[in-house]
């Protein structure tokens, strides 16, 4: 049992050469896709196999390097240069590499932060780039359609802007419709960033 938590394919061979499953070997190829395993069934001489279930890989994670995510909003960063009324603000660096130990820890973090801070920024950067290095999606939901417009059309094409990279964007309006202007002007479909407006009542998704 120790042994068959650790693989990732369990091998059972028929000597007979018949490599059919029977009832019993679909019944241990169930069992074995419930933890992620294979399960293939090989002959005597090892020339031929049957895979009746293939294993869920494991994703590998790249984990971000909190300083470098703050160093494109530090001075002499992207921002400084592409921002006319730049100034660096340590709380806004701090509340960036506090989210992104968050996203490398899976972890659950609340924030706040006083106006003037650039929160925005502080979780969009670390989001955005997340999501194009483990190529994961992530939601974002925002408390009024406002905040939602403000963020599509403003705040992330900078941060796109700031990291040099296009991301996949769509947003939902009030009544749940996808925003196609966003779609639209990314061109592209399965986004990996998604703006969600947050209802009175409703709890947010899974993500920010």
């Amino acid at each position: 049992q120790d042994e068959k938590r650790k693989c990732s394919v369990l091998i059972h061979n028929h000597p007979n050469g018949i490599l059919k499953p029977s009832n019993a070997d679909l019944n241990v190829a169930e069992n074995a896709a419930q933890d992620g395993k294979g399960f293939y069934i090989i002959n005597n001489d090892l020339t031929d196999v049957y895979v009746v279930v293939e294993p869920v890989l494991p994703k590998v994670i790249k984990p971000l390097d909190p300083d470098d995510v703050a160093d494109y909003l530090s001075e002499g960063g992207p921002l400084s240069v592409l921002s006319e009324y730049y100034e660096e603000r340590e709380v806004q660096l701090e509340l960036v590499r506090k989210i992104t130990k968050t996203f490398n820890n899976n972890a659950i973090g609340v924030f706040e932060a006083g106006t003037g801070v650039g929160k925005s920024y502080g979780y969009l950067l670390p989001s955005v780039i997340w999501a194009i290095k483990n190529n994961e999606r992530i939601i974002i939901s925002t408390g009024t359609i406002n905040l939602q417009q403000q963020l599509c059309e403003k705040d992330i094409p900078m941060v796109e802007k700031i990291i040099g990279k296009e991301n996949r964007t769509t947003s939902s309006g009030s009544g749940g419709y996808e925003g196609r202007r966003e779609e639209n002007r990314m061109g592209r479909a399965n986004p990996l960033l998604r703006i969600l407006p947050l209802h009175d009542g409703e709890r947010p998704p899974h993500g920010l």
